[in-house]
């Protein structure tokens, strides 16, 4: 395990020694506490994450700069021990369901997969995308920004009656 150095005031380090606590087991259960909200993949099991790096790959097979819950899909698929993988095998629709999502995510029109927004209503609201700086933005069926609407305003920016 390596070894980090902490450095701690006078004052805290006196404090430490005197109610005997460990300050190395203090950092690392908090440096593990602060890692493990940052990194919410180290809670899955082995075989959940090798099905989100199976779908990671499928993406980038397919020349997707994002990962859906059609490429989710194919890494169920392609973990066959995996219980989802084994049912529809035993269905007979693994090749099917396989080819035809392939098929669908390679075509001509498919280019923002499962990154639809939808409003509380259940309504169409634009696909989420980033701008070249990286920061969020809707933009319709041609790439058009779409003004992202305001909770409890109407269009013009009017409040609701």
């Amino acid at each position: 395990m390596p070894k980090i150095n902490v450095y701690v005031p006078d004052r805290l380090a006196e404090a430490t020694r005197r109610y005997d606590i460990s300050v190395s087991s203090v950092c690392q259960k908090a440096l593990e506490q602060e890692v493990r909200a940052r990194l919410p993949l180290l809670e899955l099991t082995p075989r959940a994450r090798q099905v989100l790096h199976a779908s990671a790959k499928e993406a980038e097979e397919l020349g997707h700069h994002f990962i859906g819950t059609e490429h989710l899909l194919l890494g169920l698929l392609a973990e066959r021990d995996g219980i989802a993988a084994q049912v529809i095998h035993k269905l007979g629709v693994t090749d099917a369901i396989r080819e035809s999502l392939r098929q669908v995510m390679s075509g001509e029109g498919y280019t923002r997969g499962s990154n639809r927004a939808f409003d509380a209503d259940g309504n169409f609201l634009g696909y989420l995308v980033q701008d070249s700086e990286g920061n969020p933005m809707l933009v319709d069926e041609a790439g058009e920004q779409v003004a992202v609407p305001q909770p409890g305003k109407q269009p013009g920016g009017r409040r609701p009656s």
